[in-house]
């Protein structure tokens, strides 16, 4: 194809482009209802595989993420008294420390503070006081998921005693996010003090840059994960926050390289009887379990996810078929324009060309317009899974991942309609019929 021919084809586009917005502004509501109903069907999908990928298809962002468990203890009695939605639960300090200590298959463990943590204000900078997401952490947390700071240093394990006596929480880790947005990247932060609640903290790092701990479900709820922009290190408890009935930990783990989650489960089984054994007051019906750490997810929401995939599946299918009918009416009442074309000695290649340009157009719109519905949605559906609404970070967003599919989606659905719309504008025209 000469040169000549490209430039040629590309004029062609061009005014079939032209013309087709002002057949677009000369039937708006045909246009708008062939927007709007590719816009559901893409953003709808859109959405869904959003929250698909993150929770389902896409791996952990940290090192060997095969080797990170997750370590609960468990009451199915409790779900059978429909106290809660699974039996896994937090543990206790205690049992945490006989777990840390006593075990032969694990590489580190870590802990999160279940409960307690959520929004605070801080204060320092150049900006007004703001309100942030803080989460405490075991000094391991970091090392346990093989993170570095972008800068500055992981909590060590001497920060764990800083608060010990009193609510001082030194030392704090931002995310980048915070970090760009509240100090302009500044990398003098480190070392320097914010004001949080009435305690100071000291920057002692930075996290690197799209980092987002994945949400894990306990009991049917999200405890972990989020909008977190601050971590702190928890404070080693007192002798009263010991007891059985504190649960506030989500244990997290790095299994040794080599040893399979049957083999951790069973060496946590042989510390559980340990404990259980020198503790007569232990509650019947308790033991202890392990999952990998993107299990919990699959588990609680995988089936439902699945199912709204297929379901929101079906209606971009049916979005379709009603807009293929749609599009084969349309081009049905404009024969006499076609025919008049044909007389003046159009080609049948231009007016297919015409009738697919004004689709792909449509679809484009559609596609655009659908990709921000599923932003717009994304936050609800999130919220129908228990799902935290700031997980729509890097691993979580109608985003690059997602908008190919949506924009992929949409292209194929422009096809499709334009090849019904040329269907139904060239039947009978010339005795040659075309179907879709």
């Amino acid at each position: 194809m000469g040169h000549g021919s490209v430039v040629s084809i590309f004029h062609d586009i061009v005014e079939d482009s032209r013309y087709a917005l002002r057949r677009f502004q000369k039937s708006p509501g045909y246009a708008i209802l062939a927007v709007g109903t590719i816009a559901i069907g893409v953003g709808a999908n859109t959405a869904i595989f959003s929250v698909l990928d993150a929770v389902l298809l896409r791996p952990l962002p940290f090192p060997e993420p095969q080797q990170l468990v997750q370590i609960w203890e468990t009451n199915p009695q409790l779900v059978a008294s429909r106290t809660l939605v699974n039996p896994n639960l937090s543990i206790n300090r205690l049992h945490y420390e006989q777990y840390l200590n006593q075990n032969r298959t694990l590489s580190g463990l870590a802990y999160v503070q279940a409960w307690g943590d959520g929004s605070s204000t801080i204060a320092g900078g150049d900006r007004a006081p703001e309100l942030v997401g803080v989460r405490s952490v075991s000094s391991s947390f970091f090392s346990v998921l093989d993170l570095n700071p972008a800068l500055g240093r992981a909590f060590l394990p001497e920060d764990d005693d800083l608060g010990v006596g009193g609510s001082v929480l030194h030392s704090a880790i931002p995310t980048y996010d915070l970090w760009v947005r509240r100090h302009r990247a500044d990398p003098d932060i480190i070392g320097k003090r914010v004001s949080h609640r009435s305690s100071p903290l000291t920057v002692v790092g930075i996290l690197p840059e799209g980092f987002a701990f994945p949400p894990i479900s306990e009991g049917g709820r999200v405890v972990v994960g989020g909008d977190v922009d601050v971590y702190v290190p928890a404070t080693r408890p007192t002798d009263t926050d010991r007891g059985r009935s504190r649960r506030d930990y989500t244990v997290l783990a790095r299994v040794t390289p080599g040893t399979s989650v049957e083999e951790v489960q069973t060496d946590l089984q042989r510390m559980f009887s340990n404990l259980a054994q020198a503790d007569p007051e232990t509650p019947e019906g308790w033991g202890v379990g392990v999952t990998p750490l993107q299990g919990p997810l699959a588990r609680d929401f995988g089936g439902d996810l699945y199912l709204v995939m297929g379901i929101v599946g079906l209606v971009l299918l049916i979005a379709c078929l009603n807009l293929a009918h749609l599009l084969f009416a349309m081009g049905s009442r404009r024969k006499a324009e076609l025919a008049v074309r044909t007389a003046i000695g159009g080609s049948r290649r231009r007016q297919l060309q015409l009738l697919l340009t004004e689709s792909l157009l449509l679809s484009g719109f559609g596609g655009v317009v659908g990709l921000v519905v599923a932003r717009l949605g994304l936050a609800t559906l999130l919220e129908l899974v228990l799902l935290p609404a700031s997980c729509s970070g890097p691993g979580l967003s109608s985003g690059q991942r997602a908008g190919d599919g949506g924009a992929g989606r949409s292209a194929v659905a422009g096809s499709d309609h334009g090849a019904a719309e040329s269907g139904g504008a060239t039947a009978g025209l010339g005795g040659t019929h075309m179907c879709c």
